[in-house]
């Protein structure tokens, strides 16, 4: 695992699905995807923790495989789970 520095998270972005009125599962690649699940803080953070559900700037990520290292000033929101 990824152990971020200072005020930075790693987070797994969602996967971006929608459901159409048949139930047909559409995958949209025209939106950015900009949510995602807090994987690891840096000893920095004092907003978020381990399992946020959380919404973010998708343009000023750095990414690492599949994960997405954020600085905590970049998160607009936590979501409701």
């Amino acid at each position: 695992m990824i152990k971020p520095l200072g005020a930075r998270v790693v987070v797994r972005r969602d996967k971006s699905k929608e459901n159409t009125i048949n139930g047909i599962i559409v995958p949209t690649n025209d939106k950015p995807k900009n949510t995602g699940e807090v994987l690891a803080i840096g000893i920095d953070c004092k907003e978020l923790k381990i399992g946020d559900k959380v919404l973010f700037n998708p343009y000023v990520v750095g990414e690492y495989e599949d994960l997405l290292i954020v600085k905590e000033e970049e998160f607009l929101a936590i979501l409701d789970k």
